[in-house]
């Protein structure tokens, strides 16, 4: 048991009682009791000194301890946001990529689109200039590309609107030629 209330006490104890438990002389007399009570007194307060020595060193140990746990969190939160900024870094040159591959394809689209609408109006000429030399089992080149624009589910074009009602009356036939070698 720490009695550090008594420590300041001692002394003044042994000034009153004039014990001098440093050196103990033969002349004095001094009782077994008041020789255990000096060493009792003694164990307290070198037990006192240790306590405050602890107390005092636990103080610093303690923030020390904190700064030691804030350092690590601050190192984990750098962790993670270097991380965090690779993936970011990822997920915008994706979203470059995928931007520069959807404009690559709506280009290719539309030049996709102007292609169809140029071969749809050279159709729409070739099949007036030549309405009567088409044999009447084959479908012309027109009915042809329309059959095929309906079967791919593209948007026919302006110009190819007015044949689509007579290539809607008639099966999609299979042939191993396109529109464009029916010409020869």
């Amino acid at each position: 048991m720490v009695m550090s209330e008594y420590s300041a006490e001692i002394p003044v104890i042994c000034a009153f009682y004039s014990i001098d438990f440093d050196e103990p002389t033969p002349d004095r007399k001094v009782s077994q009791n008041g020789k255990r009570m000096m060493s009792r007194l003694r164990v307290l307060e070198r037990e006192n000194a240790e306590l405050e020595t602890m107390r005092e060193s636990g103080r610093p140990a303690k923030v020390a301890n904190l700064m030691a746990l804030r350092r690590r969190h601050l190192t984990r939160l750098h962790k993670q946001n270097a991380r965090s900024e690779r993936l970011l870094d990822d997920v915008e040159s994706e979203v470059e990529v995928f931007t520069n591959t959807l404009t690559m394809l709506q280009q290719q689209l539309s030049i996709a689109n102007a292609t169809i609408e140029v071969l749809a109006v050279a159709l729409a000429n070739y099949s007036s200039s030549d309405a009567g030399s088409t044999l009447p089992s084959s479908p012309s080149p027109h009915q042809r590309c329309i059959e095929l624009l309906q079967s791919s589910e593209w948007s026919i074009p302006e110009s190819l609107r007015e044949f689509s009602t007579a290539a809607d009356s008639s099966p999609l036939q299979q042939q191993s030629n396109d529109c464009g070698q029916e010409n020869s």
